[in-house]
């Protein structure tokens, strides 16, 4: 299944804004597009912020069912990614592996970058990645546990 998923970035007559993303079908691919136009006017029309740009994104789903080590958490585990023009970029990796498989160290709460996983993702958004301004990432460079607790295990 794909959608297309639209980002609109509104914003205040003083610099305050907001995005709202939304999922139309995949039929949809101009930003011109009646049904897009329809939300953003009815967007404007409810605050006093205006819709200043629309971007799309085609989005293609794969259904999959959590295996038995899928856990509810509330964690992240929050890494530090220059690029090469040294920029700073903060990833945020949803319910990382806690406990006997862990990503972190012995404190539980500094990243562990010798662990092959994170080796892995580091390697991944080297060789794929882009930071904002286009430069190729360079590997993480530190990170921390962050967020909540683990509900269920």
């Amino acid at each position: 299944m794909s959608t297309t998923r639209v980002t609109i970035t509104f914003m205040t007559r003083y610099g305050v804004g907001m995005v709202v993303r939304l999922h139309f079908p995949n039929t949809v691919i101009d930003p011109d597009d009646a049904s897009i136009l329809a939300v953003v006017a009815a967007i404007n029309s409810a605050c006093a912020a205006k819709g200043i740009s629309i971007e799309l994104t085609q989005i293609t789903y794969a259904s999959a069912t959590p295996g038995s080590g899928a856990t509810i958490c509330e964690d992240k585990a929050v890494m530090v990614v220059p690029d090469d023009s040294g920029e700073k970029h903060i990833f945020k990796l949803p319910a990382p592996k806690v406990g006997g498989s862990t990503i972190f160290e012995a404190d539980n709460a500094t990243l562990d970058k010798t662990d092959a996983a994170i080796i892995a993702l580091s390697a991944s958004l080297v060789t794929y990645g882009k930071g904002r301004s286009g430069d190729a990432l360079t590997p993480i460079l530190k990170g921390h546990r962050a967020g909540g607790k683990a509900l269920k295990h």
